[in-house]
């Protein structure tokens, strides 16, 4: 389907997983329940701000890259299928307890500020922050009546800290896109070199979140503040090669962060 390609789905279907993390067991169905509902608000709030970013980024993207790019005149359903995207999640969460309401909220707000107005991504720091506001609410869009299970906020610091790391490897990948855009991201600014420094602190930020999880320190250690920031430091100047790092990267998060749900 052409509006899903378009909100580039392929780059954030993984992040539908993020709702499943307030799912508590002691509420049985009700709390199931929940998570769908929260799927569907996840679905609605990555769509909206995958296709405000294509849509804000067309000028600067590559045609392989964003689907918006390179298309001369804009197709007239975007601006539509921007709103059905915002107006969903905000009716699906209609009914949700209020901190899931919150988090709704916060991650469209944060998506229009990133992408549009005042553009948040054009500034170092600050705009590889946003992606914190753009995604971690999501682990509490699936709360039931009662608030989110025990255990989330060592999980969202975990989430936290690998998606800034995973962002600083993505922002090396794209440094010279970025550079002929006009955006000044932290990598372009730091250099990669200082930007690993940055990525081992991340790290450090997974290690104690995995630990207060009951996880052993040794594997995130040897991942996250020794792997990945090495790589950034080595490479970081060659895209194609951060570009297969930053999937490695995702693809080892996503596996870890299953494995952490699963110990809670």
């Amino acid at each position: 389907m052409r509006w899903l390609r378009r909100a580039r789905a392929g780059r954030w279907l993984h992040f539908l997983a993020l709702p499943i993390a307030g799912l508590d067991s002691q509420l049985g169905m009700r709390s199931v329940l929940a998570v769908a509902r929260g799927v569907v608000v996840a679905f609605a709030v990555l769509a909206f701000g995958y296709l405000l970013n294509a849509l804000t980024d067309r000028a600067m993207d590559r045609p392989t890259k964003n689907p918006l790019a390179g298309t001369g005149q804009l197709p007239r359903t975007v601006p539509l299928e921007l709103a059905v995207f915002a107006g969903l999640a905000l009716v699906a969460s209609a009914g949700a307890p209020r901190v899931a309401q919150i988090a709704t909220g916060v991650c469209l707000a944060s998506g229009w500020l990133y992408s549009a107005g005042p553009r948040l991504k054009r500034h170092p720091v600050v705009g590889s922050l946003a992606n914190v506001t753009n995604f971690v609410p999501l682990m509490w869009v699936g709360a039931a009546e009662g608030g989110a299970p025990r255990g989330l906020v060592p999980l969202a610091t975990v989430l936290a800290c690998m998606l800034l790391q995973n962002q600083l490897i993505h922002e090396a990948a794209d440094r010279e896109e970025d550079r002929a855009g006009g955006i000044r991201t932290s990598v372009l600014v730091l250099g990669a070199r200082r930007a690993s420094v940055a990525a081992m602190v991340l790290g450090a930020g997974v290690v104690s979140g995995a630990h207060a999880l009951g996880a052993p320190a040794w594997a995130p250690v040897l991942v996250y503040i020794v792997a990945f920031p090495c790589a950034l430091a080595v490479a970081g100047a060659d895209e194609d090669q951060m570009k297969r790092i930053r999937l490695l990267h995702r693809i080892v998060s996503v596996a870890a962060g299953a494995l952490l749900f699963a110990m809670r």
